[in-house]
């Protein structure tokens, strides 16, 4: 995320905690990615993609706390959310023929790029905003989760 740094920062922390805001992504990442194809498999992927959707949204959210140890736990349950995308791969590669399974792989691959190109420019359009919802700062620095 292009703001996370500065973010950080204007919570008092500095390049430990950026390094451990990182970390926790991958972390969560790791660990679900694992977890979410063992409970594909085992149970079905709709689970994991309204698992994953319920985490992504709540980590969302609180990253508007503005406390470093929220955010930690933010970027975990993010990062645990996004390691749904083994299981899009897995589905789209078990829906598909041979025949036409790359084809319908690069879809999925081309859109998951496309969001992370655009979400810069778009989280850019809430650089100028500033206010405040029931203590939950919104600002050049959270703005971006909305993209």
């Amino acid at each position: 995320m292009s703001t996370l740094f500065l973010y950080c920062k204007s919570l008092g922390g500095g390049l430990h905690h950026m390094g451990l805001l990182t970390s926790f992504f991958s972390i969560g990442r790791l660990i679900s990615s694992t977890l979410f194809g063992y409970v594909s498999d085992r149970y079905n992927c709709r689970i994991v993609y309204i698992l994953s959707l319920i985490l992504g949204l709540v980590g969302n959210f609180i990253y508007f706390v503005p406390d470093i140890r929220v955010l930690l736990i933010s970027r975990f349950l993010v990062g645990f959310s996004s390691g749904n995308i083994s299981v899009c791969r897995t589905n789209v590669a078990t829906m598909t023929r041979v025949d036409i399974r790359l084809k319908y792989l690069t879809i999925l691959a081309i859109s998951v790029y496309f969001g992370y190109a655009l979400t810069p420019g778009l989280a850019g359009l809430t650089a100028k905003v500033g206010f405040s919802i029931w203590g939950l700062a919104v600002n050049a620095y959270t703005g971006t989760v909305y993209c």
